[in-house]
């Protein structure tokens, strides 16, 4: 499979199409440590239980938002579906391109039938190639801003801090996402 990201995301800095990278993160209430070096031993409080918060989400490189579809139970094609309306409703009739992993959600009959139905062009990466979808970088960072060494009160707050950062990709974390969402892929030749 030979996927030519330069292309699309120069048509995208045009304004010729409206460029995605999607992807599933699935987050679990409790503590999630950092790397750090200390004299004395710290504590971070903890959740206990496996309650997990799941977000499918889409981001565009040009405009750095994020448009995102979350559940407390499972992601299925059901969400996949759901992010697809909310990107044609957002875009109009714009071109859009999503670039995905190849998750069995993302590449079934139902995601495939809602792609056409939206006017969405999917395009899978390379099996074992997370390194390619942007998207990646945004869970790495959500997960340090949100998570890490952090406590929260209840579940309903965790999700709703999550679900604050997301909305605010192109505003409050501007230049945190600009350094580390940096659209630059290293092509190797044969």
């Amino acid at each position: 499979m030979d996927i030519q990201l330069k292309p699309l995301l120069e048509l995208a800095e045009e304004g010729k199409l409206n460029l995605f990278f999607g992807d599933g993160v699935h987050l679990i209430y409790g503590a999630e440590l950092g790397y750090c070096w200390c004299k004395t031993r710290q504590e971070v409080k903890s959740a206990y239980g496996r309650k997990r918060f799941n977000v499918m989400g889409a981001y565009n490189p040009i405009t750095y938002k994020t448009t995102v579809v979350s559940n407390d139970s499972y992601l299925t094609s059901t969400e996949i579906v759901e992010l697809y309306r909310k990107l044609r409703e957002e875009n109009g009739e714009e071109r859009i391109v999503i670039i995905l992993d190849n998750a069995r959600y993302q590449k079934c009959e139902v995601t495939k039938n809602a792609a056409e139905e939206y006017n969405i062009e999917v395009i899978y990466l390379p099996s074992y190639s997370p390194n390619l979808n942007l998207i990646e970088r945004l869970w790495k960072l959500l997960r340090k801003e949100c998570m890490c060494n952090k406590y929260k009160e209840t579940f309903s707050k965790f999700c709703n801090d999550i679900l604050d950062f997301l909305s605010q990709t192109s505003i409050k974390y501007l230049e945190k996402v600009k350094t580390l969402l940096v659209p630059n892929f290293q092509v190797l030749g044969d």
